[in-house]
């Protein structure tokens, strides 16, 4: 039976229930199986002013599951995950998770009907496992659900090392005409350094033009955000600062909606602690027009941070030496054949205290041996940082390259559980000079017809640019007639300033320089000082400096003309790096003196001029024939970087027997002597265990 829905519409529904039993006349069911087909026919009364057509429709069964392959989650992170699968059909998709299960908490569901689904699941809480299934239902409805069986799959999501922090206050009032402005403030627990900072703010104000954004970090460090950007425009909405947006505030418009870049880099915080209070300030320098602070968010970034106890290489500082004082001998660089002696700063970055703590060295470089690889460290809380009591000290092979990295490895090992990384330090002496090269190649006329003028500066001195400043002087009497730009030996160009200035005559002395606190759409002519480009200087860092610069101006509008009458660039460089290489020492002379110092564990010895450290070897009473032939007659107890001055053995000989022991200097010519007192050559056991 067919009836019309809704009445009046011309339109006729009706259902016929289907099974997948066998086929029995009269039980009102329609047997069918995946793959058949139906075939409805009625009679349509009345079918384009044709009376009573039969008329025929045919659609496929479809009454199987979709099959779900390949479940995963990826992209995990402190505080989200995205959530994956296949399926042999097109399906929505639908993820149900949460901390225990059964899961309750829902992403989706997406009807798009896809064989490929990705869902994000955000909101999560750090360092946590989630537990999780998938549903997908096809276009007739079969619904599959994988939940793993009933035990679910799971996910442990990262410690949070992006989160965002957002002044909860009421609004601030921005004062007129005030330098003390209008401040609102987060406060920032995490013991973290900062790798990027993003700020995003909220603000009314009647005429942007007359307030100037700051953010200022708990070490008082201040960034100016804009700096009376927007003219008469009204507000900021939802403004973000993102050193890493495609366009400066400064050439932005009012109310700012979406991402700029900051007229002073955020970058000003990287490598500081992230504790304490982070204020965004307005401040209003002119009269008649107010506004209020409504919403600052603080979106910080970290390093990588483990969940539970983790440790990590932080730092380290190097003092190297050449023998006795030879060449090169503490001069600031790591030269082939120097002892150094490096404290290496270890960091807990996970999320709870490591105990118990010791570290080894090893070298992951040919030609480098460790002399002094064991240190011990304090117990270290989440993000905190000590240097090991004992520094490590290697020794660099004559033979190394001069400006080869020293690759190194170092273990931790704390109750915990044990943690490697490494860490590389630099061998030679990178001197890195900063040289103006002014140019010859002007003056250079300007002609009022839209044609590049070219010049040029050649630079014959080696090494790499960190560092490009251009200075510039050019009579014009409409300097947003102009558009100049730097192009680098290898083809890149840098937009320095284009059609700024009105009607403003000249640019007297101009430095382009990207720390400089005023961008150049923000100046007027005849822009003397230092002002930012446009484009970014830096984007020339790391090219090779020798080659010729070009700087290039057009006047593209007519009427107004000038010339070009000087530039000039000063670049920084870092020049392949020197070394003064040392010859290896000699190795110390016997050790005198050694004697019981006092305590039953505790030995002494006299200092032996150029040793680095001192191997104490023990030897028992069955080896002392064996100091009369080439036999081994001792091994190796242990390696101290300094003379004996408490107790230095980790056992005592039990009761009724005898151990004997013996104390060799040492340095990077290696050990000295053992002693003239036995029959031949000592063999010692440096790497196997003691008897």
């Amino acid at each position: 039976v067919l009836t019309e829905t809704p009445p009046g519409s011309g339109a006729f529904a009706g259902t016929l229930s289907t099974s997948t039993v066998s086929a029995t006349g009269g039980d009102g069911l329609l047997s069918v199986a995946p793959g058949d087909s139906v075939t409805v026919t009625y009679t349509d009364v009345t079918y384009c002013g044709t009376l009573n057509v039969p008329v025929s429709r045919t659609i496929p069964v479809d009454c199987a599951q979709p099959t779900i392959t390949n479940l995963r989650a990826e992209n995990v992170t402190g505080s989200s995950a995205r959530i994956k699968w296949d399926t042999n059909e097109g399906t929505n998709s639908l993820v149900t998770y949460g901390l225990v299960p059964p899961p309750t908490s829902i992403a989706g569901p997406n009807p798009a009907l896809v064989t490929s689904h990705d869902l994000k699941v955000d909101a999560l809480q750090e360092c946590s496992t989630y537990v999780y299934s998938v549903t997908s239902a096809d276009a007739a409805n079969n619904t599959t659900t994988d939940d793993n069986g009933g035990s679910y799959r799971t996910f442990l999501t990262l410690k949070n090392t992006t989160p965002a922090y957002s002044y909860a206050g009421p609004p601030v009032p921005i004062p007129d005409n005030n330098p003390t402005g209008a401040s609102a403030s987060v406060s920032v627990p995490d013991v973290n350094t900062v790798v990027d900072v993003n700020v995003k703010v909220r603000l009314t104000h009647t005429f942007d033009g007359d307030i100037t954004l700051l953010l200022i970090g708990p070490d008082a460090t201040q960034v100016t955000l804009s700096l009376q950007h927007g003219g008469s425009g009204d507000n900021y909405t939802d403004t973000l600062f993102d050193d890493e947006a495609a366009l400066a505030i400064a050439s932005g418009s009012a109310p700012f909606t979406g991402s700029f870049r900051p007229d002073n880099p955020l970058t000003a915080f990287d490598g500081r602690s992230a504790t304490g209070t982070w204020t965004f300030k307005v401040v209003d320098s002119f009269n008649t027009d107010v506004g209020n602070v409504l919403a600052f968010e603080l979106d910080l970034s970290f390093p990588p941070q483990a969940c539970g106890p983790s440790l990590e290489y932080a730092s380290s500082v190097s003092n190297e030496t050449c023998g006795t004082g030879g060449a090169g001998s503490g001069n600031g660089s790591i030269d082939p054949g120097e002892d150094v002696t490096l404290p290496v700063t270890l960091r807990n970055n996970g999320t709870s205290v490591t105990t118990g703590i010791g570290a080894t060295l090893a070298s992951l470089t040919p030609g480098v041996t460790v002399l002094s690889g064991s240190s011990t460290y304090p117990n270290l809380s989440a993000g905190a940082a000590a240097v090991g009591t004992t520094p490590f000290i290697v020794h660099l092979d004559p033979s190394i390259a001069c400006g080869a990295p020293i690759d190194l490895q170092v273990t931790a090992v704390g109750n915990e559980g044990s943690w490697v990384d490494t860490f590389s330090v630099p061998t030679g002496f990178s001197a890195t000079p900063t040289t103006g090269y002014p140019s010859s190649d002007v003056p250079k006329p300007i002609p009022d017809v839209r044609t590049p003028v070219l010049s040029s500066i050649v630079i014959a001195d080696p090494g790499s640019v960190t560092d490009v400043n251009v200075g510039l002087s050019i009579t014009h009497t409409a300097t947003t007639d102009l558009d100049i730009f730097l192009i680098a030996p290898n083809g890149t160009r840098v937009e320095l300033s284009t059609d700024n200035g009105g009607g403003g005559d000249n640019f007297t002395g101009t430095i382009f320089d990207d720390e400089a606190a005023t961008p150049i759409t923000s100046g007027a002519p005849p822009y003397a000082g230092s002002f930012r480009p446009e484009g970014v200087l830096a984007t020339l860092d790391g090219i090779p400096a020798a080659g010729s610069w070009t700087l290039e101006i057009v006047d593209d509008d007519n009427i107004d003309s000038g010339t070009l009458t000087a530039w000039s660039l000063t670049i920084a460089r870092t020049l392949p790096p020197t070394c003064t290489t040392c010859a290896a020492p000699a190795a110390p002379l016997e050790v005198p003196s050694l004697q019981w110092a006092g305590t039953p564990d505790a030995l002494g010895w006299n200092a032996v001029a150029g040793a680095v450290s001192y191997n104490l070897y023990r030897g028992v009473g069955s080896d002392l024939p064996n100091l009369l032939d080439s036999s081994l007659d001792s091994c190796r107890r242990m390696t101290t970087a300094s003379l004996a001055t408490g107790p230095v053995l980790v056992e005592d000989p039990p009761a009724d027997s005898f151990y004997w022991f013996l104390v060799r200097a040492e340095n990077g010519g290696g050990e000295g002597p053992a002693g003239n007192g036995s029959a031949g050559a000592r063999i010692l056991n440096s790497a196997g265990a003691c008897p």
